[in-house]
């Protein structure tokens, strides 16, 4: 299991939003060293990976997560936790980009 500290961005989204009830955007986004913007095109990815399990809804300006479906949430959280994506890796998006 990835740490908090990991690269895994849209993980790390989730896993906050997991043990806090209600967080802010600009927090949320502070804590992700990233703009609103980016948490929000975040939010929309993790949202269709989770399908009908569960939904981050974002309602003005604060992010909840509801989870509809314990055991099918676990399996895609699980996924999103083994999932090593190109472009929230900085580390990986610079030896792309210089292997290039």
């Amino acid at each position: 299991m990835k740490s908090l500290f990991s690269e895994n961005r849209l993980a790390n989204i989730l896993s906050v939003l997991r043990k806090s009830s209600v967080m802010s955007l600009d927090s949320l986004a502070s804590l992700m060293g990233v703009s609103e913007r980016t948490v929000r095109n975040d939010i929309k990815e993790i949202n269709s990976h989770l399908k009908e399990c569960a939904v981050i809804e974002l309602e003005q300006g604060k992010c909840s997560l509801r989870i509809f479906n314990g055991r099918d949430f676990q399996s895609s959280y699980t996924q999103l936790l083994e999932t090593q994506d190109l472009m929230n890796s900085s580390s990986i998006r610079k030896k792309y980009i210089f292997g290039k």
